[in-house]
């Protein structure tokens, strides 16, 4: 390898210079230097990876923040608010082939603290009681019982839901 005087450039071969033009056919090639083993990269890889762990280690292997209270447990469920089961109570009333599986998880809310969930579940109940499907008859009973038993707010909503009386008859027979 052949080092240009005029620019510098280090030249592979040939009589001139790759970059200026220079003829270098007189300059002598430099010496060429061993390559030394880079042992720095194989160090620096040590030293990250010994980093990482302490931090594993720190943290006790958890993912994200803090950790959960003892005996407190948190699911996705948690952080779905009230709003947002008012919201699907509301839609699902308005479909029309929702599984029934799917409508018998509205029951228990009928009975819940937040009354707002209460009366969603309720006005969702009275849609599917008046539809006149085969399971009508079991939400027109727990509107019954919401009626008598229910949050004080949906008392009047579920006595309102408009119950057909072919299903208010079949319980006091």
């Amino acid at each position: 390898m052949k080092k240009c005087p005029a620019c510098g450039y280090a030249n592979s071969g040939g009589a001139n210079c790759g970059v200026c033009g220079r003829d270098i056919s007189s300059v002598a090639p430099l010496p060429e230097t061993p390559k030394k083993a880079d042992r720095a990269m194989p160090l620096l890889a040590a030293v990250l990876l010994l980093c990482c762990l302490a931090a594993f280690f720190v943290t006790g292997g958890r993912k994200g923040g803090a950790a959960a209270p003892e005996g407190e447990s948190f699911s996705d469920e948690a952080s779905f608010g009230s709003e947002g089961v008012v919201y699907s109570l509301d839609r699902m009333g308005e479909l029309r082939f929702l599984p029934r599986e799917d409508r018998l998880k509205a029951l228990p809310l009928m009975n819940s603290s937040d009354e707002r969930v209460a009366c969603a579940a309720v006005r969702a109940a009275g849609k599917w009681a008046r539809s006149g499907a085969p399971d009508s008859e079991v939400f027109a009973e727990a509107l019954r019982a919401a009626a008598e038993s229910g949050p004080e707010a949906c008392r009047a909503l579920a006595a309102a839901a408009g119950i057909p009386e072919a299903a208010a008859g079949k319980k006091t027979r």
